[in-house]
């Protein structure tokens, strides 16, 4: 009971607290149009995810576990979303951004 009502909404919170970082830096390099490509960025955004949730799934005594699921509930909300992106969606961002 004590892991529901005081752990469980925290590790909610920053497992999408993390999530939105990266996506804001994401869109940040986007906008700043950054010579790296949005390619390499995303790759490393997902890489990074997938460490932060393999850290705190493993590494602590006592495992953190809905950290990563929310990380990886937010990112398929994602993937589902740029599987067939709105016509806002593609206005907004170039076509080979979504790509």
């Amino acid at each position: 009971y004590e892991w529901l009502v005081f752990r469980l909404p925290f590790q909610i919170h920053l497992g999408w607290c993390i999530f939105v970082v990266i996506v804001n830096f994401n869109d940040m390099a986007i906008a700043q149009n950054w010579e790296t490509g949005s390619g390499i960025i995303g790759l490393c955004s997902v890489i990074a995810m997938w460490l932060i949730g393999i850290y705190v799934l493993f590494y602590p005594k006592y495992p953190a576990f809905m950290i990563p699921l929310t990380i990886s509930w937010a990112c398929m909300g994602v993937w589902i979303n740029l599987g067939d992106p709105s016509q806002q969606l593609k206005a907004t961002y170039e076509t080979k951004v979504l790509a």
